[in-house]
């Protein structure tokens, strides 16, 4: 357990700090914001590419050889990355650490569901819905504090701003909260759920995205809060009113694209601009949402299904010919594609370099970065 807990500790301090670095690295190195930004995308990459590694490594020496192992390696990579000299080396060492830490989630997984007697579980999962919480107001802090200076770029995607939503989401799985919402059923859980629904639309509709302040002063995290509390009442009441016009198969087919849908409908959205399609506006949305779909939709069914019920081509050389060819696709069309403008309408990345370098000399960092 002492194991797990540092590992659970140090993965996330490592994954959080990140974030905030990135502007005093970019001023450091002398390199824009995009460059050091890939190591926190790199982070994820390894992250995702290493977990069956871990998975086979402890069904054949046990998860506890597993986690040592990527402890091992998630360390090193972490001081590598704090002694680096450049961003190649930064890019690879986050790579590194992602895949080292990769090995935390599985364990600490299998170390809840395989704790007895029952006393010391439900004691672990007290634990768990506290820490959860707590670190959801932490994030949620970050967020209303943060000084404005990287505007709301910043705040939507900085992991420490951003970490209440998965936070909130894991708290609403634990037991302690799934018992208190099953105490509503019936009507009850129904006039919630409506009422959840109504006002998550009601937001969608009046929120004009970055330009609306209510989302980077609470209302992310609200929304946040919002949306998982109606998943946990669904998951409570499924027989309900609620959970059968939500459980109706649109909403489930849409669930099963969901994961799909959140990655491909940003790149869209970002290489896809009014200038670039020739019309903006409620057009342009339509547009988008209905290319996200379909690419959802074609990566779901012709990539994702096949490797997830391991397909006769995803399995052995012909699998591993396909995972090199489809490497090769990718970094020849990282190549093609169009370099989006960085932060244009909303922070002059130059400025952000040198508010950075002021903080580093010393004077505290003005409250705003006008764009040239």
């Amino acid at each position: 357990m002492s194991a797990l807990r540092w590992a659970a500790a140090l993965g996330n301090a490592d994954w959080h700090l990140c974030a905030p670095l990135l502007v005093a690295l970019a001023a450091a190195w002398h390199t824009d914001i995009a460059t050091v930004t890939t190591g926190v995308a790199a982070y994820s990459l390894g992250q995702g590419l290493a977990l069956p590694l871990w998975g086979w490594l402890a069904d054949r020496y046990g998860p506890g050889c597993s986690l040592r192992t990527g402890l091992v390696v998630a360390a090193a990579a972490s001081v590598g990355s704090a002694l680096c000299p450049g961003p190649g080396w930064w890019v690879a060492l986050r790579t590194a650490a992602g895949a080292g830490f990769a090995t935390v989630t599985p364990s600490v997984s299998l170390y809840f569901e395989t704790l007895r007697p029952a006393p010391a579980r439900q004691r672990a999962f007290a634990a768990l819905t506290t820490v959860s919480a707590a670190s959801a107001l932490a994030s949620l802090a970050a967020m209303l504090l943060l000084p404005h200076a990287v505007d709301t770029t910043r705040l939507y995607e900085g992991t420490d701003t951003r970490a209440a939503a998965l936070l909130l989401g894991s708290l609403a799985a634990t037991a302690p909260v799934r018992h208190a919402l099953g105490r509503l059923h019936g009507r009850a859980a129904d006039l919630a759920c409506g009422a959840l629904v109504c006002g998550l639309a009601a937001y969608w509709a009046v929120t004009d995205g970055e330009h609306s302040p209510s989302l980077f002063t609470g209302g992310l995290f609200l929304h946040a809060l919002a949306a998982a509390a109606l998943i946990a009442l669904l998951a409570g009441s499924p027989d309900g009113h609620a959970g059968r016009i939500l459980g109706a198969a649109p909403p489930r087919r849409l669930g099963e694209l969901s994961y799909s849908l959140y990655l491909w409908h940003w790149p869209l959205y970002v290489l896809l601009p009014p200038e670039t399609l020739g019309f903006g506006g409620w057009p342009r949305a339509v547009a988008l949402i209905g290319l996200s779909l379909l690419a959802a939709a074609l990566s779901t069914y012709l990539l994702e299904n096949p490797v997830r019920h391991r397909a006769s081509w995803t399995t052995g050389r012909t699998g591993a010919l396909v995972l090199a060819a489809a490497l090769a696709a990718t970094a020849v069309l990282w190549t093609l594609l169009p370099r989006p403008p960085l932060g244009a309408g909303s922070v002059d990345i130059s400025q952000l370099a040198v508010g950075a370098r002021e903080v580093a000399a010393g004077p505290a960092l003005p409250g705003h970065c006008a764009p040239a």
